[in-house]
């Protein structure tokens, strides 16, 4: 099964990078619960697609360009871990970046029920009972 899960997680990263919304949310499930990073300052947790959506948008206010590069999949049985390499331009000054950071999705019957967000590698495999 968990080769189903790093396949499925590949499709919606596929899928997302593409721009192809409607194809992520077929692949999340329809209660997916996604937490911003525990470390971020006001971090939110967001339910179901509407959530997801607002989270989206949410940085979509603050920063314009994105760009992604997954760098790794990291097999954990019902959880997959990625490592993404964002780029993007702050809205307010123009002045462009790049950051990286993980994320552990959760995955149940071909969905995911659950994103969380890390600020980095190691947080998101402590997260999953893994160390470095």
């Amino acid at each position: 099964m968990s080769q189903d899960n790093v396949e499925s997680s590949e499709r919606i990263w596929e899928r997302f990078v593409a721009g192809d919304i409607p194809g992520v949310l077929a692949l999340l499930h329809p209660d997916v619960e996604v937490r911003e990073p525990p470390d971020l300052p006001g971090a939110s947790v967001y339910h179901g697609h509407a959530g997801w959506k607002a989270q989206l948008d949410k940085f979509g206010e603050a920063f314009t360009g994105f760009a992604y590069e997954r760098l790794d999949c990291i097999d954990c049985g019902d959880e997959v871990v990625s490592v993404i390499r964002a780029s993007a331009t702050a809205s307010t000054s123009g002045i462009g970046g790049s950051f990286t950071y993980a994320q552990v999705e959760t995955w149940q019957a071909g969905r995911a029920t659950s994103i969380r967000y890390f600020i980095n590698r190691s947080d998101a495999l402590k997260a999953v009972g893994l160390e470095e």
